[in-house]
């Protein structure tokens, strides 16, 4: 670039513009407004320069403390990945001495699983040596309706056999099976009174509106029933949440799903009573139509009115029984 020509250039381009400022006499008097003008526009310009500078200057001094905190930073990463590096190679030294430790441990894993069968075989021997003369007294208190505490005996008979399925199930050995088996077998008189129990809590369920409009006991059997069957839900509820935990297990006969079955019997008996109405056919009654609607309709009334005043308030609000009365006439009547 030549420096000489471009001053030459502005010098010429200057002496053009002063003299088409000062073309006539009366511009000259104007001289000192236009310095004034020019000093303060050099000024300005000056200024910004000024400022244009010291911010270029910021900008750089900024860009340069920020490259010296990254080489620092660098710097720190640096020496942590080196400690990292140290920190997992004396992690993999510890672990090597693993396999070899698992071995050594091995007949202290397979002592720690007997003396944790022996340990629930002892805690539960009163129930193991007595089983006969519970489930004896267990169908007494069926047979006379002492349902509670039936099924508390039980449930102790059942926590004890299932306690020590469980320990044999985490054996995970060939005979496990056939260890299973033989509980199966030696407890095969509590299935039998569970049954018993079920027949009698199925029979109090199928006759609840009948229970509700009778005696004080009606009610009492009835939510006693009722208690029954929530536990039950409880534990199966209890081992399907542990079934992940515990590979699987899952004692004999569960889930049992006895509300699902308490309201399938429900269900049942108003089959049977909306059924049960039809008493002639068009060959002994040509109005058989009327009448059997009317008798429905009767029945269906009386039955959701007790239900509604009377059999809610024994059921747990989760079962919505009144809703699901009317659910069940209403599918019976449509669908016939």
């Amino acid at each position: 670039m030549d420096i000489d020509a471009i001053e030459k250039e502005a010098h010429a381009a200057a002496l053009v513009q002063v003299a088409q400022m000062f073309q006539r006499p009366d511009q000259l008097e104007k001289l000192d407004t236009f310095k004034k003008e020019l000093i303060g526009k050099r000024i300005v310009i000056l200024q910004l320069v000024t400022a244009v500078e010291a911010m270029l200057r910021t900008g750089v001094q900024s860009q340069l403390e920020g490259i010296r905190t990254a080489i620092g930073h660098l710097s720190t990463t640096v020496e942590d990945i080196k400690e990292v590096e140290t920190s997992l190679q004396e992690i993999y030294t510890t672990l090597l001495a693993f396999p070899e430790l698992k071995q050594k441990m091995a007949k202290l894993r397979e002592a720690n699983m007997k003396n944790s069968q022996y340990a629930t075989s002892i805690g539960h021997l009163q129930h193991i040596y007595e089983i006969n003369e519970t489930i004896e007294k267990t169908r007494e208190y069926v047979q006379d309706g002492k349902l509670l505490l039936a099924h508390k005996n039980i449930m102790e008979m059942e926590h004890a056999r299932d306690d020590l399925m469980y320990e044999v199930h985490k054996l995970q050995q060939s005979n496990v099976n056939y260890e299973k088996n033989l509980l199966k077998t030696y407890f095969s008189d509590l299935d039998k009174v569970i049954q018993e129990l079920a027949k009698q809590l199925w029979y109090i369920c199928s006759r609840c509106l009948e229970a509700v409009r009778g005696t004080e006991q009606g009610p009492t059997q009835l939510v006693t029933a009722l208690r029954i069957i929530e536990r039950e839900e409880r534990i199966d509820q209890y081992y399907i949440d542990r079934q992940a935990s515990t590979s699987d297990f899952m004692p004999p006969g569960r889930p049992r799903k006895w509300r699902q079955k308490c309201l399938e019997v429900i269900a049942s008996t108003v089959k049977q009573r909306i059924e049960g109405n039809q008493l002639e056919d068009r060959s002994l009654n040509k109005q058989w139509l009327a009448r059997y609607l009317e008798v429905c309709r009767l029945v269906v009334v009386d039955d959701l009115l007790v239900a509604k005043s009377a059999a809610s308030p024994c059921f747990p609000p989760s079962y919505e029984i009144y809703d699901r009365f009317v659910s069940m006439y209403h599918n019976l009547l449509s669908g016939r």
